[in-house]
C-alpha cells in the first residue's frame, strides 16, 4: 500500500542555490508519486529555473484589513486595563482606540502579522497609548531591513513648489484619486508620472510633494539593488520589491534618474545573460497591468536614453517636462534660500543675482549662496553680502552652457510633453542667449528647487 506522507522543509531555499545535488534530488523525489508530497516553506521563494515548473509557488498574502483590525482589538481589549490606568489622559482605551483604529491599521498595513504586533506593542511601551509615528517608524526599520526600498522622510509640501503651476494644478485635481469615492465614481487607478527636464530644478522635490498633498508614503526604489550576481536572484528581487511597495500601498513608489536603470538595456542579452531585459520587463509588465494603489513618479535628466517602450501609453498617466527657471523664479529662489540659511533677502541686491544666474539652475543657485558663505566665513566670519555670491557664481559655470548641446536637445524634447512650469510663453530661457547679465522677461511668482 502507497501512502502520501507529507515532508515540511523550512526555508530551505537557501540550501538549494548553487547546489547541485540538492537540485538533482528535489527533481527526483517531484517525478515520485504516491509516496510523498515535499513541501517547502520560507519568507522568500528563490528556486532555479530547472525548479520552478516542478514545484508550485502559493504565496500567502499579509494580513487584511480585518485582520489587522481584529489584531488591533486584541491589543485593546487584554493590555487596556493596564494602559488606561496608566495613562489618566485616556478616561476608556477601547473608545480611544475605535477613533483612532482607521490610522492605527493603515500605520502597519504591508507588514506581517508578527511585525504588525511588534510595531503595535512598541507604540503602547513607550507611550501608553497608539502613537502613529512610533508604529510607522517600526514600519520603516522592517522596509529597510529588506533592502529594497527605502521610506522617504517628507519635508517638503506643495507650497514649497513654485514655477510649476500645470504640474501642481494636475496633482492638486487628483488629490482625492485614491479613495474609495473615486472607486465608486467609476475613475481607474492612476499609475505614475513621468518628469523629464534639467538637472536641479525641482522634480525630486516634486516627488516629495506628492506624498505630502495626498498623504501617502513615499517608497523610493534603488534599481542598482535589483541586481545580483545569483542567477534568478535580480527576477527575484525586483518582485519582492513590487510586492513590498503593493502591501504597503497606497504608496507613492519613486524611482530617481530612471534612464540610468534602462542604460544596457538593448545590450543586455549579450551582457549580462538578459537580465537587465528581464528585470525591467517584469517592471514594465507590473506598471501596465498592475491593479493595487501604487503610484509610480520616475524622473529622468537624460530622457533620450529611455526606451519608447517605456514611454509609451499605458505606462504613465502623464509626461511633463521641467525648465530651466525664469528670472522671476530664480529671484524667489534667491529669496528663499537666504531664508533658509539665515539671511534677510532684503539686505542683498536680488535683482544683481538675478542677473548673472541667467541659465542656472535652483541648485546651482543655492551652489552659488554656499560658496559665497564660505568666502565670508573665511573673511573673519563677516556677514554674507552680495558681492560673495556674485564672485562664487563667477568661479562656476552652469551644467546650461557646459552641456549646451544636451540642454538644446532638451528644448525640443519640451516641445513633445506638457511644460510643467507655469504657462507662459515667455517663462523658458533660450540657451541661445548664453551671455551672463541679460535678463529674460518671464515673469513667474514662485520657484523650483531640488
Amino acid at each position: 500500500m502507497h501512502y502520501n506522507l507529507p515532508k515540511h522543509i523550512n526555508n530551505f531555499s537557501f540550501y538549494i542555490k548553487d547546489n547541485p545535488d540538492v537540485i538533482a534530488r528535489l527533481e527526483k523525489i517531484s517525478t515520485r508519486s504516491g509516496m510523498i508530497t515535499t513541501i517547502i516553506t520560507g519568507i522568500n521563494y528563490d528556486m532555479p529555473n530547472c525548479l520552478s515548473h516542478l514545484i508550485p509557488e502559493i504565496a500567502f498574502p499579509h494580513p487584511s484589513k480585518e485582520e489587522l483590525s481584529d489584531l488591533v482589538d486584541q491589543f485593546a481589549q487584554v493590555l487596556g486595563p493596564d494602559i488606561q490606568a496608566k495613562n489618566k489622559d485616556i478616561p476608556d482605551f477601547r473608545k480611544y482606540t475605535a477613533k483612532h483604529k482607521e490610522d492605527i491599521i493603515g500605520s502597519v498595513s504591508g507588514l506581517t502579522r508578527s511585525q504588525a504586533a511588534s510595531a503595535l506593542k512598541t507604540s503602547l511601551v513607550k507611550h501608553k497609548k497608539w502613537d502613529i509615528q512610533t508604529i510607522l517608524s517600526e514600519k520603516r526599520d522592517s522596509v529597510h531591513k529588506a533592502g529594497l526600498l527605502e521610506f522617504v522622510n517628507l519635508k517638503f509640501t506643495v507650497d514649497d513648489i513654485g514655477g510649476l503651476s500645470t504640474l501642481v494644478n494636475w496633482l492638486k485635481a487628483r488629490k482625492d484619486i485614491f479613495s474609495d469615492s473615486a472607486r465608486e465614481y467609476g475613475l481607474p487607478v492612476p499609475k505614475g508620472l513621468l518628469l523629464l527636464g534639467a538637472p536641479g530644478c525641482g522634480k525630486s522635490l516634486t516627488c516629495k510633494a506628492i506624498a505630502s498633498l495626498w498623504g501617502m508614503p513615499l517608497l523610493r526604489l534603488d534599481f542598482g539593488k535589483m541586481f545580483h550576481s545569483l542567477v534568478g536572484q535580480s527576477e527575484g528581487n525586483i518582485r519582492q520589491a513590487i510586492n513590498l511597495a503593493e502591501h504597503n500601498s497606497p504608496v507613492i513608489l519613486w524611482i530617481d534618474e530612471i534612464e540610468k536603470a534602462l542604460t544596457g538595456i538593448q545590450s543586455s542579452g549579450k551582457s549580462d545573460g538578459g537580465t537587465t531585459s528581464r528585470v525591467l520587463s517584469t517592471f514594465l509588465t507590473w506598471m501596465q497591468e498592475k491593479t493595487a494603489p501604487v503610484f509610480v513618479v520616475a524622473t529622468a535628466n537624460a530622457q533620450d536614453q529611455i526606451p519608447t517602450e517605456f514611454m509609451r501609453a499605458g505606462r504613465f498617466d502623464e509626461v511633463f517636462f521641467v525648465k530651466l527657471p525664469s528670472v522671476f523664479e530664480r529671484k524667489e529662489i534667491t529669496r528663499v534660500l537666504l531664508r533658509r540659511k539665515g539671511w534677510e533677502g532684503n539686505k542683498f541686491n536680488i535683482d544683481d543675482i538675478v542677473a548673472n544666474t541667467n541659465g542656472y539652475s535652483g541648485a546651482e543657485i543655492e551652489k552659488a549662496i554656499d560658496n559665497g558663505m564660505l568666502l565670508s566665513f573665511s573673511d573673519k566670519k563677516r556677514d554674507l553680502a552680495t558681492k560673495d555670491i556674485l564672485k562664487a557664481l563667477d568661479n562656476f559655470t552652469p551644467l546650461s552652457r557646459i552641456r549646451e548641446d544636451d540642454f538644446i536637445q532638451m528644448e525640443e524634447t519640451a516641445k513633445k510633453c506638457l511644460i510643467a512650469n507655469t504657462p507662459d510663453p515667455e517663462n523658458s530661457i533660450s540657451i541661445d542667449n548664453k551671455e551672463k547679465g541679460v535678463v529674460d522677461k518671464a515673469d513667474s511668482p514662485k520657484i523650483t528647487l531640488d
